[in-house]
């Protein structure tokens, strides 16, 4: 259980997304996980204002997939 939602809420959001169809529960899933990417990369880019396009993508990827990539 979230310490944020009450049990109540809980079996509500799992009542209606159990009545979605496989396909919208996906589609959910990579809305959430492209809005994840998108505040990671937002991050990123104030924590790193000097880093260009190519050394954003390499900071994402290691932040979201723990792979070291050099830049250079």
């Amino acid at each position: 259980m979230n310490r944020d939602t009450t049990p109540e809420a809980e079996r509500v959001q799992a009542d209606v997304l159990r009545r979605l169809g496989p396909s919208r529960r996906l589609e959910i899933a990579f809305e959430m996980s492209q809005e994840a990417r998108t505040l990671v990369q937002q991050r990123l880019h104030r924590q790193h204002p000097e880093f260009d396009e190519v050394s954003l993508q390499h900071a994402l990827i290691e932040d979201l997939y723990g792979i070291r990539l050099g830049r250079g």
